[in-house]
């Protein structure tokens, strides 16, 4: 009995699979798929600089850009067509008079383009790209329609003496 199991062992050994040995993980951490979309984007901005079809300068030791477009129809254009985003799945919403396009790829990882900006007052839209709040890449827009128009001031004084 003892030789039987004996030989069933040796011969199972010798048909059956090694161990799975632990492998490494080829998925990236959601950080890492970030960063490598911010390159994807950049290295799409820079062919379009190189092509000469966006105005766009790129600021030298932060990941920050600049562009001007004609209207905010063509940011939304130049927004979809970045590389990464199905427009499909972007997502838009109104606060007051703020205008929000949102597409989140990952869980923590999401690119914007809103119509306001607080902090700096000289750009009309903004396209950001954050990972976990940090904003890993910026697109500051000059609207070419926003600066042509000028202000309508009523002068209620004015108006009554007419």
């Amino acid at each position: 009995m003892g030789i039987l199991r004996n030989i069933a062992t040796a011969v199972g050994k010798w048909f059956s699979r090694p161990p799975d040995k632990p492998r490494k993980s080829s998925r990236k951490a959601p950080a890492d798929l970030s960063r490598q979309w911010v390159e994807d984007i950049e290295s799409h901005l820079g062919m379009l600089k190189e092509k000469g079809n966006i105005h766009l300068n790129r600021h030298n030791t932060r990941q920050e850009w600049e562009c001007t477009l004609p209207s905010m129809l063509d940011a939304y254009l130049f927004y979809i067509s970045l590389p990464g985003i199905i427009p499909e799945k972007v997502e838009a919403w109104c606060s007051a008079d703020d205008l929000f396009y949102t597409y989140r790829r990952l869980a923590e990882s999401s690119i914007t383009l809103t119509d306001r900006v607080t902090a700096v007052k000289d750009y009309d839209a903004v396209i950001s790209l954050s990972h976990a709040g940090e904003i890993l890449l910026r697109i500051s827009i000059h609207l070419e329609t926003r600066k042509q128009s000028q202000p309508i001031i009523y002068d209620a004084d004015t108006q009554n003496q007419q």
